[in-house]
């Protein structure tokens, strides 16, 4: 599969396993972004996906907002390589929670390793499930608010 997103070109092989009732697992396998430079990112990611709240409400008990009340606790594990030929870990400290009536994901914490020397770890702390666009950015002991766009 390809697709481009504004000037990256985005390509791998996506396969989607439904566990049965609310849970799936997507895994991503030979991923790659080209970036509007030409340089390229590799990576693979295991996603687990598990639908909290939100199941007895459906298109025909409320069909206009049947979805708005759904939410997904969401794990990862992804590795690759970045555009500098350096390895990279994404793994998730507490599980993200996206709520389909907020653009942004409301909770959860990922670290992020790059494999360099020294070894630079991040953290990005989505906060306690307000819907807003701001997480904390954790970078060599020193943390900042940040804005999602």
């Amino acid at each position: 599969m390809e697709f481009k997103y504004k000037k990256y070109v985005v390509s791998g092989n996506y396969r989607i396993t439904f566990n049965g009732g609310l849970a799936h697992i997507t895994v991503i396998s030979d991923g790659k972004v080209i970036t509007s430079e030409g340089k390229t990112i590799f990576y693979s990611a295991t996603n687990n996906a598990t639908q909290t709240e939100g199941t007895t409400t459906t298109f025909k008990t409320n069909p206009t907002t049947f979805l708005q009340d759904d939410v997904y606790s969401i794990t990862t594990t992804s590795q690759g390589i970045n555009t500098k030929g350096n390895t990279f870990t994404v793994t998730t400290d507490q599980a993200l929670i996206y709520k389909v009536a907020c653009q942004w994901i409301t909770a959860g914490k990922i670290k992020i390793i790059e494999d360099t020397r020294p070894k630079l770890t991040a953290s990005l702390d989505y906060g306690d499930e307000f819907c807003d666009n701001k997480a904390i950015l954790t970078f060599n002991n020193k943390s900042v608010e940040i804005l999602l766009p």
